[in-house]
């Protein structure tokens, strides 16, 4: 039983340094007001989400998606400073 609960520490401390990478990218792609990457990138932190079972995580992924289908970059900016407070605090 330790070993797995060791292993799905390891996993999700993975996990978490994919997203935070991936974050970091969303950020340049935000600066480039590209709204196809960002939806793109979001999509993949939120799929990781549902892999950490991270709800609150992935209603904000979702917003981003939701805010960049419509160009709506002063909300994906918002988004994007909560996404990043939100997983300083996990």
């Amino acid at each position: 039983m330790l070993f797995h609960k060791n292993k799905s520490i390891i996993i999700e401390s993975d996990i978490l340094l994919k997203m935070e990478k991936n974050l970091q990218h969303l950020e340049t792609v935000q600066c480039e007001e590209d709204s196809l990457k960002i939806e793109s990138i979001a999509h993949e932190i939120g799929v990781m989400c549902d892999t950490m079972n991270a709800q609150s995580l992935k209603n904000i992924t979702f917003k981003i998606e939701m805010a960049a289908r419509k160009d709506d970059f002063e909300h994906i900016a918002q988004y994007i400073l909560k996404l990043r407070h939100e997983i300083k605090n996990i």
